[in-house]
């Protein structure tokens, strides 16, 4: 791992570290956990010119000596970005090629130093090793154990289920409850706001009653009302009628029967 801490004296402003880096921004300074980057410079080692990583090491330099009993943490962070542009027309030198892989497999390097510290993972990252290095997929009932993998699972589903909302600021809004049929559904907003919709069959010329799934705060909610039928016969229009929390009635006022009418529903409903 590229890094390295130090205890405080509060006295001592020079600290060493030994790991290859490109440039200063790919080394990062920590006292008590909290990233400094004021009021500290770094003295740069160089590698050599036949070396691929420019720098070997250096010196971290405080201007005021760390509190004593302080930890002083030094590590380094590469940032994955593009700093050679290859051209298409142009040979491709091979010092700035190894340096190029040089820097992705150093890059590479600190995120598995991260992705060590995740709970479980390492055992699952072991766990696909052994598949990995297994001759045939028939070999896979001879691993001595692979509770890893599923504890981690495990870990994973558990962590969804118990998910804490509260966390979620709280100008955000998101659905808190869900549910119901394809005929007669809703889905309802942490703040209040309601949406529900379905359908009903075979609608007759004195019309249908709507229920609705969740109760509404008033009845001056939308609705949104469209029909199908098998046959184009007539012309239909409907209308919403005695519309209450509960629910609603609509008519076809040209009396014309039809195999199905959609609704759908907006507002504030009950919390």
């Amino acid at each position: 791992m590229n890094q390295v801490s130090y205890t405080g004296d509060g006295k001592t402003c020079e600290f060493h570290f030994n790991f290859p880096f490109f440039k200063d921004t790919d080394v990062r300074v920590f006292v008590n956990g909290q990233i400094v980057t004021d009021e500290i410079g770094i003295t740069k080692i160089e590698s050599g010119s036949d070396s691929d990583i420019p720098y070997s090491g250096g010196i971290v330099y405080f201007a005021y000596a760390p509190n004593s009993g302080s930890t002083i943490t030094i590590d380094r962070r590469i940032k994955l970005e593009r700093d050679i542009d290859y051209q298409p027309t142009l040979p491709i030198g091979t010092t700035n090629l190894n340096r190029d892989l040089n820097f992705c497999v150093e890059a590479l390097k600190d995120l598995y130093s991260v992705l060590e510290n995740v709970p479980g993972l390492t055992e699952v990252i072991a766990l696909g090793e052994q598949i990995t290095n297994l001759p045939n997929l028939s070999e896979l009932a001879k691993l001595s154990d692979i509770s890893p993998l599923s504890t981690a699972i495990a870990t994973l589903d558990t962590d969804k289920a118990n998910k804490n909302l509260s966390n979620i600021p709280s100008e955000y809004d998101y659905v808190s409850a869900s549910g119901g049929t394809p005929t007669a559904w809703y889905r309802k907003h942490k703040s209040g706001w309601c949406e529900q919709g379905g359908y009903v069959a075979s609608v007759t010329s004195s019309g249908a009653n709507i229920v609705l799934p969740i109760t509404m705060v008033d009845a001056n909610y939308t609705v949104i009302i469209s029909a199908y039928k098998n046959a184009a016969v007539g012309d239909s229009c409907y209308i919403r009628y005695t519309p209450t929390t509960t629910g609603f009635g609509v008519k076809n006022l040209s009396g014309d029967f039809v195999d199905r009418i959609y609704w759908r529903v907006s507002g504030f409903c009950t919390v």
